[in-house]
């Protein structure tokens, strides 16, 4: 296959795995029991993936201890992401997470000595004037819209995260053993949840059991979500290899989140203020410019 349809192949991954990760939230993240469990079952798939598409696991004493870490944080950002899908729109939750972006930009200028552009400056105050416009303060919402936006602040730091451990290691002698870092990521991720599913359970309004929260629906879900997040990983990896940044990166995140708001609406039936709608179009701008396609 060439780039591109590898790329489409990404593309159409990522968000099938948010569609699928919409319904679960929609239908069967009625708590914190579930949310971890949707988490160990998504994270066990992703990782038998990764080691069927890498031919084994292999990794350094670094690679394993900072892959644990990576899992940790990994886990804590699926959570957060189900309870912001649970609490707002999927369409506004995916613009400010995609922001997270901003965290290794900046780690890169700070720590590696990268330069910050003036089209990624003016991104970043795009990316305030979207995050203003999310937030509806009419009294009949206000409670419910500031919930959802610290769920999404918390899932937008854990992604960031996300990107600079990952970039972190790739700066290293250990960046060849990606594969590894990753699958011990997930399946510390899986761990961690486990701990986080089993303290939760019997717990809550509705309180659930072990065959409760994996149901066959349910489980289906999460090992589809699972396989797309293992396609969608590995094949970004490869095409940041073979692509140029300023084609690649506007159209994965840019191009990602037109799709998500699409879907959002034809599958969802998500309605947005005319405000919000300014600000998820200014968001989709924002991110275009962040990744910089102009450089």
């Amino acid at each position: 296959m060439n780039q591109w349809s590898l790329l489409i192949i990404s593309m159409v991954s990522a968000l099938l795995s948010g569609i699928f990760r919409k319904i679960y939230a929609g239908k069967y993240a009625v708590s914190e029991a579930s949310r971890h469990g949707f988490n160990i079952l998504s994270a066990i798939f992703t990782a038998i993936c990764l080691i069927l598409i890498n031919k084994g696991y292999s990794a350094s004493q670094f690679t394993f201890v900072l892959g644990m870490i990576f899992g940790v944080i990994t886990a804590l950002q699926q959570i957060f992401m189900l309870k912001a899908l649970e609490s707002g729109p999927w369409s506004y939750t995916s613009v400010i997470v995609s922001f997270s972006t901003i965290i290794p930009s900046l780690s890169g200028v700070i720590l590696f000595g990268e330069k910050l552009d003036v089209i990624q400056i003016v991104g970043m105050f795009l990316m305030g004037v979207c995050i203003f416009l999310s937030t509806d303060f009419s009294d009949s919402k206000k409670d419910k819209s500031i919930k959802w936006m610290i769920y999404c602040l918390i899932t937008f730091f854990t992604t960031g995260l996300i990107g600079l451990m990952q970039k972190v290691h790739q700066s290293t002698s250990y960046k060849n053993e990606l594969g590894g870092f990753l699958i011990t990521a997930f399946f510390i991720s899986a761990v961690y949840s486990s701990f986080g599913m089993f303290k939760n359970l019997e717990k809550g309004k509705k309180p659930e059991n072990i065959k409760s929260i994996f149901t066959l629906s349910a489980s289906v879900i999460m090992a589809t979500c699972g396989i797309c997040a293992a396609i969608n990983n590995q094949l970004n990896l490869f095409l940041t290899g073979i692509m140029d940044s300023a084609v690649f990166f506007p159209i994965v995140n840019g191009g990602g989140l037109v799709l998500t708001v699409i879907s959002s609406i034809i599958l969802f039936k998500e309605k947005l203020s005319i405000r919000q709608w300014i600000g998820i179009f200014t968001g989709i701008l924002s991110v275009v410019f962040l990744c910089n396609p102009f450089r």
